[in-house]
C-alpha cells in the first residue's frame, strides 16, 4: 500500500490534502479521484451558467502523478 494525497483545486482555489489516504496503486487512486470529482461537482456545479472548474491533483509521497478535472461553461449560441 501506498499514500496518495488528492489536492482540490476549486476555480483556481486549493485546498492541499496533508493526510492522504493508503491505496494499493496508482490506479485505484486515479479511479478514486474521478469518482470523488464527480460527486463533488454534482453537488457544487453552478446552476447560473457561470463557468467552473474542478479538480484534483493526485500525487504520491514523491510526486504529482495525474490530475482529474471537470470544466463547466455555458455558451450561449
Amino acid at each position: 500500500m501506498a499514500r496518495f494525497f488528492f489536492d482540490l483545486t476549486e476555480n483556481g482555489n486549493v485546498t492541499e490534502d496533508n493526510e492522504g489516504s493508503e491505496l494499493p496503486d496508482t490506479e485505484t487512486a486515479t479511479d478514486e479521484a474521478v469518482k470523488a470529482l464527480t460527486e463533488i461537482a454534482r453537488e457544487t456545479l453552478p446552476h447560473d451558467g457561470n463557468e467552473c472548474e474542478l479538480a484534483f491533483i493526485i500525487r504520491d509521497e514523491e510526486r504529482p502523478i495525474a490530475e482529474a478535472v471537470i470544466r463547466f461553461e455555458l455558451r450561449p449560441l
